[in-house]
């Protein structure tokens, strides 16, 4: 099928068929589906080519169900199958983009038989009138039949008119750049001129502006007149006119402009007294407002007051950077300084403050709710409200955001919710013969989802009696009291013993304070204890899901606070003793070693061998006895030795006495390291925490 001007398509003799002598032929009969006037026929020959978006072919009769047909573009692009189910107009077959724009040429219609077909051989088949043809014109169709065949095709498109073309496109841009104020931003116009600059001009131009290789604004679609805001820097501003059928091709054109800083900016700033006096039976006193320009200026500025609630307008007026306002009314207003620029970016510059005007006969809120957590789930809300300056009933009014709300006399109350999440909560303040005044504000719960497990505070309490004591653990939630009075639940450990369950109906519980209390064991002033608490189950059936110990110590002598004297002074002067023997021993074997004199080796191998020896009977016997605060101190100056003076010795030693000095250092030094640990191991083992 040709695609072709209607002259090209008449001189081929392609509109002549087997018995139509002239041109034109006659035009489509309307049971064909086609507009009255419809003929075969090309396009205009003023058109310098045909852009094709869809076509679809025509059959007069049934087609046969073994053929199938293909479209091929002149260019070479099949389109791939056509369905024909049935005579007539096929549904349209549309061109996807890669088809190209002018696609004037010879169509083909490929018709391919299926294997077994009744026809035998190919042929074009002419089809003579009265049978369908009313045009007189063979079928296309190469296998002689009618219903193999196709009788027309139609292209639906658009005629391409002869292109003005243009060789150049041009930007200029705008003379002088204003500039930008600092964080703010100037507006650039540029223009777009073609050359040569004869009508008809351009219908369309694309901008993008780009700086530094990054894209500022993308290509968009405009007219020779581009407008953007643009910050203080340099920019590189493009203009693109598509001309596709020209054989010049896309057009670009480019300016640099660079949009200078304003130095200083164009703008104003208000200040206002840090407080306000309230308002009674008579206007406040004046009050000063300032301004400061930059650049500074003599100029008026505009001064106007607002009502914040209402938006109205209390006063506008003209004065100089000091304004001077008296309060008629307590309420909350916004007063505004606003100074004409010419000049700069914005023609005007502005700057607000908000008041608070206090009233002296109702309460005012000044600001909003403020929430701080009591516990996980509970939380304590408060309002600062400047009281009324006589005497009147004034109520609180709480919304908590779940659904439940109280009334109370005070400014603060105190809400326990039941679930995490975020709850919007509010307080109105009532007092009689005056305006609801409201804050608002927010509370987040997170740690008190419904359901948890309980948990036992990681510190306990002992209270101590003649050679027995009772050991306290408080939970942060209720739990069930059958579980918490379990003995099994509990593995007591005092004074660094045997774990010990408590026996049965020793064990009590508080659901006032949550607390569980263990008594019946042996338990001394000093003596360390812990408490392993399992599998208590809490008062909304959720079990602990793992064990947790807590650890206190008993009041008195020993390794909680007591006194000074018996054991506790002879257990602490042993443990010193013996870090004394200890330190000298190690100093004197060093120096011995690093001298080459043996007699000394041996007295610092005694001394230290004796230090050693009392160290082990304080373990084995006084340790329990000794305050944790005195083992936390020869923990500390140990730990104090083993990083910080261990090195600094080992390292002079080895220079200065040479590698045998050195390697004695470096073994007093680990034998140091060897008696902090065990010391810390001691310390846990009775029920103190080693801090250092």
């Amino acid at each position: 099928m040709p695609l072709v001007p209607k002259p090209k398509l008449e001189a081929a003799g392609w509109t002549v068929g087997p018995t139509h002598a002239g041109t034109p032929p006659p035009e489509w009969p309307a049971t064909f589906g086609v507009p009255t006037g419809t003929f075969d026929e090309g396009y205009d020959p003023g058109a310098v080519g045909f852009r094709v978006r869809q076509l679809r072919v025509f059959l007069d009769g049934n087609p046969g169900t073994d053929f199938t047909f293909e479209i091929v573009t002149p260019t070479g692009l099949n389109l791939g199958v056509v369905t024909l189910a049935k005579k007539g107009w096929s549904p349209y077959v549309v061109l996807p983009a890669a088809a190209g724009g002018d696609l004037t040429g010879i169509w083909t219609i490929v018709v391919d038989r299926a294997v077994g077909s009744s026809t035998a051989a190919p042929g074009l088949f002419p089809q003579l009138p009265g049978q369908g043809n009313a045009v007189n014109e063979p079928y296309v169709s190469p296998y002689g039949d009618r219903f193999e065949g196709i009788l027309g095709v139609e292209f639906d498109g658009e005629e391409i008119p002869p292109a003005q073309c243009w060789d150049d496109v041009a930007v200029q841009a705008p003379a002088p750049v204003p500039c930008a104020p600092p964080g703010g931003t100037a507006p650039i116009t540029c223009t777009a001129s073609v050359a040569p600059a004869a009508p008809p001009y351009p219908r369309g131009y694309e901008w993008r502006v780009t700086s530094g290789g990054a894209v500022v604004v993308p290509w968009t679609a405009g007219s020779a007149m581009f407008a953007a805001n643009l910050g203080a820097g340099s920019y590189l501003i493009a203009a693109r006119v598509r001309q596709p059928d020209c054989p010049q091709g896309d057009l670009f054109g480019a300016v640099a402009v660079v949009v200078p800083d304003c130095d200083p900016p164009c703008g104003v700033r208000v200040t206002g007294p840090p407080s306000i006096p309230c308002v009674g039976g008579s206007p406040t006193p004046s009050q000063r407002f300032d301004a400061v320009t930059t650049p500074p200026s003599t100029s008026m500025l505009t001064w106007e007051v607002r009502d914040t609630v209402t938006g109205g307008v209390l006063t506008s007026t003209t004065s100089s950077n000091a304004f001077l306002y008296a309060f008629p009314q307590p309420g909350i207003f916004t007063v505004t300084a606003s100074l004409a620029t010419p000049g700069c970016p914005n023609p005007t510059a502005a700057d607000s403050v908000v008041v608070r005007v206090p009233s002296c006969t109702c309460p005012l809120v000044p600001g909003d709710v403020t929430v701080s957590p009591v516990s996980a789930c509970e939380w304590q809300l408060s309002v600062a409200v400047t009281p009324p300056g006589m005497p009147m009933a004034v109520s609180y009014h709480w919304t908590f955001g779940d659904g439940s709300s109280e009334t109370t006399s005070t400014p603060s109350v105190n809400h326990t919710y039941a679930s995490d999440g975020t709850f919007p909560v509010s307080v109105t303040v009532r007092a009689t013969g005056c305006a609801d005044a409201v804050a608002q504000g927010a509370v987040t719960v997170n740690g008190c989802v419904p359901g948890g497990a309980p948990m036992p505070a990681s510190s306990c309490t002992v209270t101590t009696g003649t050679g027995t004591g009772t050991i306290a653990v408080t939970f942060d939630q209720p739990v069930s009291p059958a579980s918490a009075t379990d003995p099994a639940n509990y593995s007591v450990v005092v004074a660094g013993g045997t774990p010990v369950t408590p026996t049965p109906g020793s064990v009590t519980y508080d659901p006032s304070t949550r607390t569980a209390t263990i008594s019946g064991l042996t338990v001394n002033p000093g003596d360390g204890v812990s408490v392993r608490v399992s599998a208590v189950m809490g008062a909304n059936g959720v079990a602990m899901p793992a064990p947790v110990t807590s650890t206190c110590s008993a009041p008195g002598p020993g390794p909680g606070p007591g006194g000074s004297s018996g054991p506790v002074s002879l257990c602490t002067a042993l443990l010193v003793t013996a870090m004394v023997l200890l330190l000298i021993g190690s100093i004197v074997t060093v120096i011995g070693v690093c001298t080459n004199v043996p007699w000394v080796i041996v007295v610092g191998a005694v001394v230290g061998g004796l230090g050693a020896v009392l160290f082990a009977l304080w373990a084995f016997l006084c340790a329990r006895f000794t305050p944790c605060s005195a083992m936390t101190f020869v923990h500390c100056v140990l730990f104090w030795i083993v990083t910080v003076i261990g090195p600094i010795v080992t390292i002079i030693a080895g220079l200065v006495g040479g590698l045998p000095c050195g390697v004695a250092a470096a073994a007093a030094w680990g034998g140091w390291g060897t008696i902090y640990a065990v010391l810390g191991k001691v310390m846990r083992g009775v029920g103190c925490t080693p801090t250092c």
